[in-house]
């Protein structure tokens, strides 16, 4: 029997709400860039869905005993959000020019990203942690092979990768190649949660096949630099929490797997021209011998000088001097709240890494959990915001959701298949 013959009726909203806070987005832009039309008539709908499912798992863990992560980070993300929410309603009170109209940083960064991520508070189990993670996997994949199909002629047709200084071939993009590159790299940590599934032979490597393509390829086109080093990161930390575990068999497979994934991945950014290998040689260079590789030292630089001088709320939403964010959430958090929402920020996000950590140790078959969190740790700490970036807003409330589900006893450390599971009703 299939897993989707597996799901019952209320574990749809399950299914509904990990798919449109995951990589739905992707799916739902891939639509106008098909058609050549306009995103938002596509991208505002879908936004309200996740939003409505939000509340609803809000709503959920509130009124039921024992579902909903009470420790002290919660606290931490609801005076965040308070500090957050304030500082850009205030902002858009003033009568300055911005990238973004009015209110849409207010909203975009509350009701896109942290009232999605404080529904993923929520004590999940064992039951719905499987069903997420193939639903996540499922969503991805398929997003993931519509831009391999709509950047075909450039990902298989040779000299892909941030062609024409950084832009897309076409006339009509929705989404960067910076964004695709961390899709892939996400789509692939959500891989690895997909190694130790029930799954044998060539249903499996099927499965990791049309998975892990698309990713290696998206990555490949990006030519960004982060989603590589995001993704390195995972995986040096997948592999001293198995080697700590004493796997050293499963270690030393996915060592040799990683040496031909990266052999291939150089033997094909040479013959496709991508950038992206250009760009490693050139950062090499540039911190050995010294360089033009100070962009982002000049905008923290900027960000520090222009709060200096309201230092304890913060000065504005963004760098009035080019009107970017300063591609670092520290700094960000800073410019935006001041020492008063650092103060708090930093004590949430190092929390929850260490949540992470210790979820990954302890129960290693959600592990897939943390290294989403850490990957998109490093995406908003170097090439993202804080108001945009709803992956790492909704991926810090899951760590916090499941360990509570460890807490109450909803998950354990052995594995325990959908079939052989009585769902609590939902």
């Amino acid at each position: 029997m299939g897993i989707l013959q597996k799901v019952r009726v209320t574990d749809w909203k399950v299914v509904l709400y990990f798919g449109c806070a995951f990589f739905g987005f992707y799916l739902a832009l891939a639509v106008p860039v098909l058609l050549y039309a306009p995103s938002r008539p596509f991208t505002v709908p879908f936004r309200a869905l996740t939003l409505a499912m939000s509340f609803l798992f809000i709503w959920r863990a509130a009124v039921r005993s024992k579902s909903i992560y009470n420790g002290p980070l919660l606290w931490l993300y609801l005076l965040w959000m308070a500090i957050y929410a304030w500082r850009l309603f205030m902002y858009s009170q003033e009568v300055a020019y911005t990238r973004h109209g009015q209110y849409e940083y207010l909203v975009m960064g509350v009701g896109m990203c942290l009232v999605p991520g404080l529904g993923f508070f929520y004590a999940w189990d064992t039951r719905r942690l499987e069903i997420a993670l193939y639903t996540i996997a499922g969503v991805g994949s398929l997003a993931g092979w519509a831009y391999c199909w709509i950047y075909r002629a450039a990902i298989f047709g040779g000299g892909f990768g941030r062609v024409r200084g950084g832009e897309f071939i076409g006339d009509f993009v929705a989404v960067n190649p910076l964004q695709l590159g961390y899709m892939g790299s996400a789509l692939t940590v959500v891989g690895f949660g997909l190694i130790r599934s029930k799954v044998k032979g060539w249903r499996k490597l099927l499965m990791l096949g049309v998975i892990f393509a698309p990713s290696f390829m998206l990555v490949m086109f990006s030519g960004s630099r982060g989603p590589v080093a995001a993704l390195l990161a995972c995986i040096l930390l997948y592999l001293l929490v198995n080697v700590k575990r004493g796997k050293l068999a499963q270690v030393f497979a996915f060592s040799s797997f990683l040496c031909v994934l990266i052999a291939g991945a150089i033997w094909y950014g040479v013959v496709s021209e991508s950038v992206l290998l250009e760009r490693f040689v050139n950062t090499y260079h540039s911190l050995n011998e010294g360089g033009n590789s100070t962009s982002r030292l000049d905008m923290y630089q900027q960000a520090f000088d222009q709060v200096s001088g309201s230092l304890f709320f913060g000065d504005f939403v963004e760098l009035r001097e080019g009107l970017i964010y300063p591609h670092n959430f520290f700094v960000e958090a800073l410019l935006v709240t001041g020492l008063a929402g650092l103060s708090v920020f930093v004590p949430l996000l190092i929390g929850t890494f260490v949540v992470a950590l210790r979820l990954m140790r302890k129960y290693s078959r959600y592990g897939w959990v943390s290294l989403l969190y850490i990957h998109y740790f490093f995406y908003v700490m170097v090439s993202s915001s804080l108001y945009s970036n709803s992956y790492f807003w909704c991926s810090m409330g899951l760590v916090l959701g499941v360990w509570q589900g460890a807490k109450y006893g909803k998950i354990g450390a052995d594995y325990e298949p959908i079939g052989n599971m009585r769902p609590r009703q939902f």
